[in-house]
């Protein structure tokens, strides 16, 4: 095995307890945005979770149905474009069919 496999191998571990708790830290930020929603660079600066832990919690979110990214854009720390991600309930019912998510609440 190599050392870039073992080294990904112990950092999946030491995460995999955390990870629950991080995605709802994620979402919490993503949902108290209400329409306004946040970006990866937003979200990093409000919870203090490193970029490359967001990440993969925003991919769940969205496999998951509970958010969405938006068409809009907003400049980074960096003055890039980032997507807008919203709470998906904060998306009218007849949009979110675009974005292939069903809300049955």
């Amino acid at each position: 095995m190599s050392n870039v496999a073992k080294t990904s191998i112990e950092a999946f571990h030491a995460i995999a307890e955390q990870a629950p708790s991080l995605m709802e830290r994620v979402y919490a930020a993503i949902e108290s945005k209400g329409p306004h929603g946040a970006t990866i660079d937003e979200l990093v600066i409000e919870t203090g979770i490193l970029t490359q832990t967001v990440c993969p919690r925003v991919h769940s979110l969205r496999e998951e149905g509970r958010i969405v990214r938006t068409s809009k854009t907003r400049k980074t720390r960096r003055n890039r474009k980032a997507f807008v991600l919203v709470a998906s309930k904060f998306v009218p019912q007849d949009q979110l069919t675009m974005f292939g998510v069903t809300n049955d609440e």
